[in-house]
C-alpha cells in the first residue's frame, strides 16, 4: 500500500492537469487558426497571376510546402518561420524571400529546451529574433505547448545565426506565452501571457542591451474591456498604439475581434465589431496606413460548425473603414481555389509593402494535426 500511494498521488497530478488543460483548451491560444494537423494533398496551381486588375493583389506563389507561422526582418529581408519536424516538435528556420536558403536557427541547439519553439519575430536591427519555447520539463501532452497554444511556454532570443540564446522571460508552470513583437524602434517588447486558469492578458516591457545581454524591464500589463482571451500582434508605426485580438465585449470564443488601444490614453476600438465572425492575425502595412487580418466574414460561418471553419485575407484602413477582401482560397470560382479547406492564419509584410507572406493551413477533419504552407502575396502596389 506504502508503495503504491507516490504512484496514486502522481496520476491525480496528472488528471488534474489534463483537467485544467482541457477547461481552458479555448483560452489556451489552441486556436484552429493556429492548430497544426497532418499533410493533405495539394492540388499544385501556384505561382498564380490574379488577372482582375481591380483587385489589389497581383499574384500569389507557394515559397514552402511545409511551413508555419512568419516574421519579415526589415533589415536584412529573411523570413523567419516555425516548422513541425519528424520528432514532433516545432523549430525556427530562417530562408531568403524567394524561398530558398533555408536554415534551422534552433534544431539541435544545445542552450534552448529541447522541445517546441515557434512564433519568431525579428528585432529591427536583423540581429535577434525573439520567440517562445516550451519548457524542458512538464507532465502534460506538448500538443498543448506548441507554438499556437503556448501553454508551459517562456519568452526566449536568439542571435540570427543560433549561436547565442537569452531566456527573456520565465513563466510559472501552467501559464504560458504567445506571440511576441517588437516596436519598430527595437526598444519594447508587446506579447499575449497566460495569468491565471482562464485568463490572459496583454503585457508591454522595455527592451535593452546591457553588459549582461539583452533583457526586459518595466513590464505593464493591459486587460482592456472584459475580455478572457487576448492575442497581441504588434505595434503602430509610431508605436502609440498596441493591436491585438480578444473577445473583450462578451464575444464567444470563436468570434474574437481585432482591436487597437492607445497605450498612453487606453482608448480602446473595435475595428472589426463581428461578434459572430473569426477575426485574428492583424498587422499594420509597412506604409501605416492599412491592416491586414484573417476572417471568415465571407463564408456566413457557423461557430457551433468548429470543422467547417475558413478564412482569408482582409485589408483596411487602421480606422477599420474601407474593408476588403485580398484573398480567395475559399470560393469555388476564383483562381486561387485548389479544392481544399484553407484557414488563413499568420502574416508578415515585407520592408517595402508590395508583399506579405501568409501561413495556410489545410485543416483534417479526421485528425489532431495539420499541415502548413507558405504562400507569397505580392501587392500592385505598395501598401
Amino acid at each position: 500500500m506504502n508503495r503504491l500511494f507516490p504512484v496514486f498521488i502522481l496520476l491525480l497530478i496528472c488528471f488534474a492537469e489534463v483537467s485544467v488543460l482541457l477547461s481552458g483548451q479555448a483560452l489556451s491560444g489552441g486556436w484552429p487558426a493556429d492548430v497544426d494537423r497532418v499533410e493533405q494533398p495539394w492540388i499544385s496551381k501556384f505561382p498564380l497571376i490574379i488577372t482582375d486588375t481591380e483587385s489589389p493583389v497581383a499574384s500569389i506563389k507557394i515559397l514552402t510546402e511545409n511551413g508555419g507561422r512568419v516574421a519579415w526582418s526589415q533589415s536584412n529581408n529573411l523570413i523567419a518561420f516555425d516548422r513541425r519536424g519528424a520528432d514532433g516538435f516545432y523549430d525556427i528556420y530562417t530562408m531568403t524571400p524567394d524561398g530558398t536558403e533555408e536554415k534551422c536557427i534552433t534544431c539541435k541547439n544545445l542552450k534552448l529546451p529541447g522541445k517546441h519553439t515557434g512564433n519568431p519575430a525579428w528585432h529591427p536591427s536583423g540581429e535577434y529574433i525573439i520567440f517562445q519555447a516550451q519548457k524542458r520539463f512538464q507532465i502534460f501532452n506538448s500538443y498543448w505547448s506548441a507554438p499556437g497554444r503556448g501553454f508551459n511556454n517562456d519568452l526566449w532570443l536568439i542571435t540570427t545565426d543560433g549561436k547565442k540564446t537569452y531566456k527573456l522571460r520565465s513563466l510559472k508552470h501552467r501559464m504560458g506565452l504567445l506571440h511576441p513583437h517588437f516596436s519598430h524602434d527595437g526598444s519594447r517588447v508587446f506579447w499575449s501571457e497566460k495569468i491565471g486558469e482562464k485568463r490572459w492578458a496583454l503585457k508591454v516591457a522595455d527592451f535593452f542591451i546591457d553588459k549582461a545581454g539583452p533583457d526586459l524591464s518595466n513590464i505593464e500589463t493591459y486587460t482592456p474591456g472584459a475580455g478572457l482571451f487576448y492575442e497581441s500582434h504588434g505595434f503602430s508605426r509610431d508605436g502609440s498604439k498596441i493591436l491585438f485580438s480578444g473577445n473583450l465585449e462578451g464575444q464567444a470564443m470563436t468570434g474574437i475581434d481585432i482591436y487597437t488601444l492607445n497605450i498612453e490614453t487606453q482608448e480602446l476600438e473595435n475595428l472589426t465589431s463581428s461578434f459572430d465572425q473569426w477575426d485574428e492575425h492583424a498587422h499594420f502595412s509597412p506604409g501605416g496606413k492599412k491592416i491586414v487580418w484573417m476572417s471568415s466574414k465571407a463564408y456566413n460561418w457557423d461557430a457551433e460548425q468548429i470543422r467547417e471553419l475558413r478564412t482569408d485575407l482582409w485589408m483596411m484602413d487602421v480606422d477599420g473603414s474601407d474593408k476588403t477582401q485580398l484573398t480567395f482560397f475559399n470560393e469555388p470560382e476564383s483562381l486561387e481555389y485548389t479544392g481544399e479547406r484553407i484557414v488563413v492564419a499568420d502574416m508578415a509584410w515585407s520592408p517595402d509593402g508590395i508583399s506579405l507572406v501568409a501561413y495556410l493551413i489545410l485543416p483534417s477533419d479526421d485528425s489532431a494535426e495539420v499541415t502548413g504552407k507558405i504562400a507569397l502575396i505580392t501587392f500592385r502596389e505598395p501598401q
